[in-house]
């Protein structure tokens, strides 16, 4: 806790009252139903720091993924997105938008309650709280995408970090 603990100060808004949210519960435990099954323990007791953005080529990115990459994709180097690796559908059905958590958190309120697959939203609390940034797919109703979009997610740090993507996906 003393992790995010530190966070909290750099906080404002939703993510601020997101965290405080988190640090309230805290961590599931063994006790708790929906965890019983799996220990945190060692989660918990990690030093994680924040990601630093890296840059990568698209030439290394085929490298670690050992295939030359074709087609859509949204890539994420250390939970944020790269615009230079990805190539994302646009078109008059087919949006793609990045939001800062702060002003994008309106556009996933409707949403609150929902976006967990159990009654417990510590999980929820800390991915709002500490995401980078709001990735949106919307993709309008009677769309047919002729193509599948990919999403490729990198953690290109040889240290312990976290990584909090939130992506949004709104089919018609």
């Amino acid at each position: 806790d003393s992790t995010f603990q530190s966070r909290l100060a750099t906080l404002s808004g939703h993510r601020k009252t997101a965290l405080e949210a988190f640090l309230a519960v805290g961590w599931p435990t063994t006790n708790d139903e929906e965890f019983r099954f799996t220990p945190l323990r060692a989660l918990q007791e990690l030093q994680i720091s924040e990601a630093r953005q890296t840059e990568i080529s698209l030439r290394e990115l085929e490298a670690l993924v050992g295939f030359k990459l074709t087609g859509h994709r949204c890539v994420f180097v250390d939970s944020r997105f790269s615009e230079e690796l990805s190539q994302v559908p646009q078109s008059a059905s087919v949006h793609f938008s990045l939001e800062q958590p702060d002003s994008g958190y309106d556009s996933i309120a409707t949403y609150h309650g929902k976006l967990g697959t159990t009654n417990d939203d510590r999980f929820v609390n800390l991915n709002a709280a500490l995401c980078s940034e709001i990735a949106t797919l919307k993709i309008d109703s009677k769309t047919e995408v002729e193509e599948p979009i990919h999403f490729i997610f990198l953690s290109m740090s040889k240290e312990s970090t976290d990584s909090h993507t939130r992506i949004q996906i709104k089919l018609g």
